[in-house]
């Protein structure tokens, strides 16, 4: 049977497609796919384990007898956990014969991702790509290893950059977009809900889940990406950082977001969006580039919910109702676990979605 995880994935997919209008050749085409997942079937594996070893105990059994047993539970889930299993189902039910790739860097995901597609485009392997990322975290050990780390509300409501912040709450769910050239997506008289201009990236090859302060990639990451768009810092409309809501995360992004644009400038604007959904850890970045995309084709930049107190050492305050306004250049950043940073830098079309 098809894994929860499929599920979400091909859902996500299946819906970016139709509203793409993208159509193709099932056996004969060059539309590729990009996915990101932390532990496709991970979870669902456990799961079996512990259930397998409440149903038969070893009870008096050899060892080797009560592996064997325990193994005929579980068969094939195990093999399943592997990535490119994911990978390949969803090649299978989309159809797709260009390029796949099955990327995991954490909460950063998404936006690797995206860039890995804008390659595999840019080189000429592609006609269009169909990025899809995702997550489904019920595992009760993810939760216990989180808290331990203490990156979960106590609460269980998430205040990014608040002064009252005590961590992020899990969420499960998958987004995906199709990405073609702006040539080709205008042969097709195709609406264009943006244009991803640039990214930049970087690795703190340090700790797990805390960021790595000194060397100041994130903003590396950002200052980066800004310089390679031609844009300047004072041309950027709108920040959606990473925001998962922990004390130090939030306030290695500030630092690095004030570095670039100046502190309590009110330009750009900044909003962190996991209040709406919970963090989907690998899906996050990618879920809420749609979020984004979704306010800006209204005109409107969404709000970070929960604002309760200002935490005046950040150096802005974030958006904290909707506003209507016309966004032409906007950033979305991540800094996952692992110290994945990531920076992309994205432009409206003239005239707005089209």
């Amino acid at each position: 049977p098809y894994s929860r995880d499929l599920h979400l994935f091909a859902a996500a997919a299946k819906l970016a497609l139709a509203d793409s209008g993208l159509k193709y050749d099932g056996q004969n085409n060059r539309i590729g796919l990009v996915v990101s997942h932390e532990n496709p079937g991970f979870d669902e594996y456990t799961r079996q384990i512990w259930r397998a070893l409440e149903m038969q105990p070893a009870n008096g059994h050899s060892r080797l007898q009560h592996i064997k047993g325990l193994y005929a539970q579980v068969e094939g889930a195990g093999y399943a956990t592997h990535s490119f299993v994911l990978l390949q189902q969803l090649t299978l039910l989309l159809k797709a014969h260009a390029p796949a790739l099955m990327v995991n860097n954490a909460c950063s995901s998404g936006l690797y991702a995206l860039e890995a597609a804008a390659q595999w485009l840019r080189n000429g392997h592609a006609e269009a790509m169909v990025v899809v990322c995702g997550d489904s975290p019920r595992l009760l050990t993810r939760y216990l290893w989180l808290q331990a780390a203490k990156t979960c509300a106590m609460d269980g409501i998430m205040r990014p950059f608040d002064l009252q912040r005590s961590g992020f709450v899990l969420g499960e769910g998958a987004g995906a977009i199709v990405v073609e050239t702006l040539e080709s997506a205008r042969r097709r008289n195709a609406a264009v809900y943006t244009q991803y201009v640039t990214g930049a990236f970087y690795s703190d090859a340090w700790k797990l889940s805390l960021p790595s302060v000194s060397p100041h990639l994130y903003h590396r990451a950002l200052q980066e990406a800004v310089e390679r768009s031609g844009r300047k810092p004072s041309g950027i409309d709108l920040v959606v950082p990473h925001g998962a809501a922990t004390a130090i995360q939030d306030r290695y992004e500030a630092e690095g977001i004030t570095r670039v644009f100046g502190k309590n400038t009110g330009h750009p604007m900044v909003t962190a969006l996991k209040p709406f959904t919970g963090h989907t850890l690998a899906g996050s970045s990618m879920v809420e580039l749609i979020l984004t995309l979704i306010g800006i084709c209204h005109d409107t930049v969404l709000p970070t919910l929960n604002r309760t107190a200002r935490d005046e050492k950040l150096g802005f305050e974030p958006v904290a109702a909707p506003v209507h306004h016309r966004v032409k250049n906007w950033i979305k950043t991540a800094t996952g676990f692992g110290g994945f940073n990531a920076a992309c830098v994205f432009a409206q079309p003239e005239g707005g979605p089209m």
